[in-house]
């Protein structure tokens, strides 16, 4: 029965069909190394946004020391709302890093590499740090 329906199907059919299965494999694939590239790039911005901030909060912390006249004030608060968006930019940039690597864990069970086990290790971190506050 099977064999019979297999025959009738027009071989032209069969190759684009093949075609086109072959097309989305190859952009999947080609995504997938993408992602797993970017993954790396991603944790060094990461990195850079954690120096950047803890720079911008040691120039608040020293500006507060110094005398207090309205210039200084303002500018502390200027940086203080720098630090802030600098702190929703990292928090934006590793909630999209989690979402990539628990795609491609989920996707590819056996893959482990160092950035997805480091990533895998912070998350795991920062969930443990936020049950114990």
């Amino acid at each position: 029965f099977i064999e019979g329906i297999l025959f009738k199907i027009d071989k032209t059919l069969v190759y684009y069909v093949i075609s086109i299965i072959a097309v989305v494999l190859t952009v999947d694939f080609i995504t997938t190394v993408v992602r797993v590239k970017n993954i790396k790039v991603t944790l060094q911005k990461v990195e850079e946004l954690n120096k950047e901030i803890k720079e911008r909060l040691r120039e608040i912390k020293e500006l507060t020391k110094e005398e207090v006249n309205a210039e200084k004030i303002i500018n502390t608060e200027k940086m203080r709302r720098f630090v802030e968006k600098l702190n929703r930019k990292k928090k934006n940039t590793i909630l999209h890093l989690y979402k990539n690597v628990y795609r491609l864990k989920k996707a590819f069970p056996s893959i482990d590499t160092k950035e997805i086990t480091e990533v895998l290790n912070r998350k795991i971190e920062t969930i443990k740090n936020r049950k114990n506050t």
